[in-house]
């Protein structure tokens, strides 16, 4: 879990592979041998779909036991994906999408927690069986928010992969989503909202001007590949999409 934590969280990439698989069939997904090749040549990343998958890859590969679910984020159904990992009958939230950075063990029968370093993950059953609520909780922070629903039965690999590619045409892919986790801090661009939290300050939340745009995207992302942002943001013109738009905004062009 910690090797995978620098594949950051980049749709940038999942926007132009949209755009050079116009069809939308199953070869446009970014599988693990994609995701991890152009991570380990450009320094790239992937969504959660992606991540989820190719972190599930490498643990069959370890001979570690693991399953797929499938999550909700602002009260829309299945738009997180996630893995559970089983080690010695313990079971753990490993969310590269979200970026926990360690995996987060879980149980029915009592809230549990982990420290990654910038921030303490809460993940407190709910009233629903197998369903648990996931906090942030930044270091020196009392308040904790919100993150996801997490639905911890498992998803087969066809349901999964099939959501995966629906999601190719989700709001989430009419504007720029980046987060990128440093080892203390993190600094995020999400609908339009320049935030940066970083332990013991004040969160920082900046609305994102389309001029000011390219200065905030190589502040979160100092690495980013030459031209990589020029060409997702002409992939997001091209279908009247922005990568500034607001939440409310993208939802409004869904499907496009």
């Amino acid at each position: 879990m910690r090797a995978f934590a620098p594949v950051l969280y980049d749709n940038l990439s999942k926007i132009r592979r949209r755009a050079a698989f116009p069809r939308l069939e199953p070869d446009c997904l970014e599988t693990p041998a994609v995701l991890l090749r152009d991570h380990l040549q450009k320094g790239t990343g992937g969504t959660c779909y992606s991540m989820a998958y190719s972190l599930a890859a490498l643990f069959e590969q370890a001979g570690v036991d693991y399953y797929l679910t499938l999550n909700d984020i602002r009260g829309q159904s299945a738009n997180h994906a996630a893995v559970v990992a089983v080690v010695d009958g313990v079971t753990w939230l490993c969310d590269p999408g979200v970026q926990f950075r360690v995996p987060a063990m879980f149980s029915p029968d009592r809230p549990t927690f982990a420290d990654n370093g910038y921030c303490i993950v809460h993940i407190v059953p709910t009233d629903v069986p197998r369903d648990f609520a996931v906090t942030l909780q930044m270091s020196g922070v009392l308040v904790s928010m919100l993150s996801f629903v997490f639905h911890s039965k498992p998803v087969d690999e066809a349901t999964f992969r099939n959501v995966w590619l629906r999601s190719f045409t989700g709001f989430m892919m009419n504007t720029f989503h980046i987060f990128k986790h440093y080892e203390t801090h993190t600094r995020h661009l999400l609908f339009g909202i320049r935030q940066d939290k970083i332990p013991g300050k004040p969160e920082m939340k900046e609305p994102v001007r389309i001029e000011d745009l390219r200065r905030h995207v190589y502040e979160i992302w100092p690495g980013i590949p030459d031209g990589h942002m020029e060409e997702a943001w002409k992939a997001l013109v091209a279908r009247g999409a922005s990568p500034v738009l607001g939440f409310e905004d993208s939802l409004g062009i869904r499907g496009q």
